[in-house]
């Protein structure tokens, strides 16, 4: 009897270092999946941008003034390919009807937003489901700013 408690004992304790250490990955699995995201933000974040230097870039390289493309609002319409995650030009009313990861334009406000995917890795501002970026600097060069302070995962987003 006494060896039966002393085994229960042992595979008890192993259960438990066990537990603890799925815990501590699935911990550890959640943080690195809010890094994933904000990588992979701020990498189409860094397109969008890039695009309108370039689309500036060559209106002023361009000889012909009248030949210049028109002025284009959406940073989505100058990238060579859209990201497959980019869900289109509407109004932020219709935000709820983006699944979370995806980018939108909004025409009415001029501005890009992001649904999160992880709100809770967003520390501020609190409750905040998307973060969206004015699209300011009309004529050109056109640039994106945040609309709020953000802080996602102890970073400024700006």
């Amino acid at each position: 009897m006494k060896l039966k408690s002393r085994t229960l004992f042992e595979w008890g304790m192993v259960l438990l270092i066990i537990l603890v250490i799925m815990g501590v990955f699935g911990s550890k699995m959640r943080l690195m999946q809010g890094q994933i995201e904000l990588a992979t933000f701020k990498s189409t974040l860094g397109s969008l941008r890039t695009a309108f230097v370039l689309e500036h870039l060559l209106i002023a390289v361009s000889s012909d003034e009248k030949g210049a493309p028109p002025l284009q609002r959406n940073p989505f319409l100058l990238l060579g390919q859209r990201p497959t995650n980019y869900a289109g030009s509407l109004d932020k009313v219709k935000l709820e009807s983006v699944a979370p990861g995806n980018w939108v334009f909004d025409p009415m406000s001029n501005s890009v937003g992001y649904v999160l995917m992880n709100a809770q890795f967003l520390e501020t501002p609190a409750n905040t489901t998307a973060v969206w970026f004015r699209v300011s600097g009309l004529p050109r060069p056109q640039q994106m700013t945040a609309i709020e302070n953000y802080t996602w995962l102890g970073e400024v987003l700006q």
